[in-house]
């Protein structure tokens, strides 16, 4: 829920939007990869056994596991806020100051558009941001930060697989 014009303030900032989006939300995408991973895992254990190869076996029975089990993993729901300092991710706060632009990524999921922030010192943070409010929280956030152009690169392309 993104929140217009309000007076809402948080912990003493204005907060110009607001809005709550998972980790992530390709759920079916993972559940296709723990069953591609156990019919792909059982072949080739059986072909590990078949050439004697158990420490291959082990370490395949070990990837599977691993597999199964991680893709058990339900995405945290996260608060965000842009207020006129920064953007708050739950409890931490990226100030616009130390931003020194921001870029829509050129891939989208169904609900959810990605907007990426590059800090000079820090990891670059993606945030999900709703399709029906992109463009009003990118209008929101260009009048602090500056907004470039991101050029497709190939880690892009491999990221847009699993989104």
């Amino acid at each position: 829920m993104v929140t217009g014009k309000s007076q809402k303030i948080h912990l003493g900032e204005k907060v110009l939007a607001e809005w709550k989006a998972p980790e992530f939300r390709n759920l079916k995408k993972v559940k296709d990869f723990k069953l591609g991973s156990l019919v792909l895992g059982s072949f080739l254990l059986a072909w590990a056994i078949y050439n004697s190869n158990f420490l291959f076996a082990f370490i395949l029975i070990l990837g599977v596991f691993l597999i199964y089990f991680i893709s058990d993993y339900r995405p945290k729901t996260y608060h965000f806020m842009i207020t006129d300092t920064g953007v708050w991710v739950d409890d931490a706060v990226y100030r616009f100051i130390e931003m020194d632009r921001f870029w829509v990524a050129p891939y989208i999921t169904p609900k959810d558009k990605f907007f990426v922030f590059s800090l000079p010192r820090r990891k670059d943070i993606r945030i999900p941001v709703p399709l029906e409010k992109a463009e009003e929280i990118r209008q929101i956030v260009n009048d602090y930060v500056p907004q470039s152009e991101h050029k497709i690169s190939l880690f892009d392309l491999v990221e847009q697989l699993f989104l």
